[in-house]
């Protein structure tokens, strides 16, 4: 889901939402905010899925997670 999608109809239900920045800021370079939101009963699942601080991830990988979460009707994302 990017910004121009509707709010999917799980989102009525109770959720959870994560917030995270990267960047340097606005002195050194942009910024750039993003949220995952999805369904409190799906956070069993998202633990499984091997999210880890991107600091701590190679590219690839974050490249591979974040085209799971594209791919995932479960979970709700804005940039």
């Amino acid at each position: 889901m990017g910004s121009e999608a509707m709010v999917p109809e799980w989102a009525s239900e109770p959720c959870i939402m994560g917030i995270d920045e990267a960047g340097r800021g606005p002195v050194l370079g942009p910024m750039v905010y993003g949220c995952l939101y999805c369904p409190l009963s799906y956070k069993k699942t998202l633990a499984t899925l091997s999210f880890a601080d991107s600091k701590t991830l190679k590219e690839e990988k974050r490249e591979e997670l974040f085209e799971a979460l594209k791919g995932n009707d479960s979970i709700g994302w804005h940039q």
